[in-house]
């Protein structure tokens, strides 16, 4: 989507905002009123607990096994939780341990602006954790400034229940440094004694950003675990929905809040399972090549070549563009270079010159480096680099990069050329 469908798009909302606001204020003409307004605890069923600071509401909701969820219900989660988690947390490795699901805390904060630090608070914090074969979901409310170190409080009591792994979108960045700013600013103890902190973000990038782009939350909601939220409020008009029930309060509005955040929550934990799941089975769970990829790119970062390449000619499979597969096919036989299977990444390289429109001298390159240092065929090397240089000289290439690829050719050559001669003279003198 472009700046200007964006652009569009946002001056849509606003406008159905307006007219949401309108008809409100058409419908009830004594909204003023404090007997027409409602409580957040007559809109969301919750609980109201007291504190050194104050009281403190929070909703809770309590999801049973056979709670569906797009194409997963709650049995499938805790049936199908796999282990492939912990190649994004590699200290469980090392240690030996297990994920448990009693032992994860998901955690969404809806706020009171974007840009965070010590003027940002957090007006509604969901947290969500397995209790046997139960999901829980309790959202801590702040229905005034004042009530903030009321909350902080109340969520610092399930901080304390012995939780290992806290669960995230983009809440490295964003929310929980946020939520340490807000306990310093209240002069509290931080309970959460998490020993790592799993923020889905990255690994939702790493497997679809080159088939998605957009790696929202949302957009992955419906791309990939194939949820569609209906009557969802934009995440960017939260505050200003909130600023309003400060003024009015008047918590109707902030309903559809609740249920935002509850489906962040939600989430969370699917999309925890279904990136173990891949992970933990790739060539099985993924039909697309482009995630094929991706998930190559994941195992080769993990050193283990022999398995992204196995990705890497799944995805050679699947029907890629030219451009894509010279760029899978390039990634392959990176891989076999890596596992010393040199027919295998010669054959690479080859297709890549035969399929590539425009010249690289990386395929070029990569033979002449594989007869000259593993074949000690000088001759052939020589032969590949003279018909890259055949070849860049008869490319519209721009001057400065054309001269720095032909400088390392000749350098190549040169080189290439004196062992074939030093060869020479060794077998005439033998």
């Amino acid at each position: 989507m472009n700046l200007r469908d964006r652009l569009e798009q946002i001056e849509s909302l606003k406008k159905k905002v307006q007219q949401i606001s309108n008809n409100r204020n058409q419908k009830n003409t004594f909204s003023k009123k404090s007997n027409n307004k409602s409580s957040v605890s007559e809109i969301v069923p919750g609980n109201t607990i007291e504190t050194p600071h104050g009281n403190c509401f929070y909703a809770e909701r309590i999801i049973t096994p056979d709670t569906s969820f797009g194409e997963n219900s709650l049995s499938d989660i805790q049936r199908y939780f796999t282990p492939g988690l912990h190649l994004w947390l590699p200290q469980f490795n090392r240690r030996g341990e297990e994920f448990k699901l009693e032992e994860m805390l998901f955690f969404d904060t809806e706020t009171t602006g974007l840009a965070g630090g010590s003027g940002t608070y957090i007006f509604l914090l969901g947290l969500g954790f397995f209790r046997g074969e139960e999901f829980h979901i309790r959202q801590y409310f702040m229905s005034d400034y004042h009530e903030e170190e009321a909350l902080l409080w109340g969520v610092n009591q399930l901080f304390g229940q012995g939780f290992k792994i806290l669960v995230t979108y983009n809440g490295k960045s964003y929310d929980f440094p946020l939520l340490q700013t807000r306990y310093i600013m209240t002069r509290q103890p931080f309970h959460l004694n998490t020993s790592h902190h799993l923020d889905l973000l990255f690994p939702t990038r790493r497997l679809w950003k080159r088939r998605l782009q957009d790696c929202t939350l949302q957009n992955i909601e419906k791309e990939v675990l194939k949820i569609r939220r209906n009557g969802d409020i934009p995440g960017y008009l939260i505050p200003q929905v909130y600023f309003r029930y400060l003024l009015d309060k008047d918590a109707r509005p902030l309903k559809p809040v609740f249920a935002h955040n509850q489906q962040d929550i939600i989430s969370l934990v699917l999309l925890a399972t279904r990136i173990g799941q891949v992970l933990e089975d790739p060539l099985e769970m993924v039909k697309s090549a482009l995630d094929l990829c991706s998930i190559g790119k994941i195992f080769e970062g993990h050193r283990d070549f022999q398995y992204s390449s196995k990705c890497y000619e799944e995805a050679l499979k699947c029907d890629l563009s030219d451009e894509e597969a010279v760029e899978t096919l390039r990634l392959c036989a990176f891989a076999y270079k890596k596992q010393l299977k040199w027919d295998k990444a010669e054959a690479a390289w080859r297709d890549i010159i035969s399929l590539s429109r425009d010249f690289s001298p990386y395929p070029y390159e990569e033979l002449a480096k594989y007869y000259e240092h593993q074949k000690k065929d000088y001759g052939q090397a020589e032969s590949i680099v003279e018909e890259a240089l055949h070849r860049l000289n008869r490319e519209n290439i721009s001057g400065s990069v054309k001269t720095e690829w032909r400088k390392d050719l000749d350098h190549r050559l040169a080189r290439i050329k004196r062992k074939k001669q030093r060869e020479g003279f060794s077998c005439s003198e033998g």
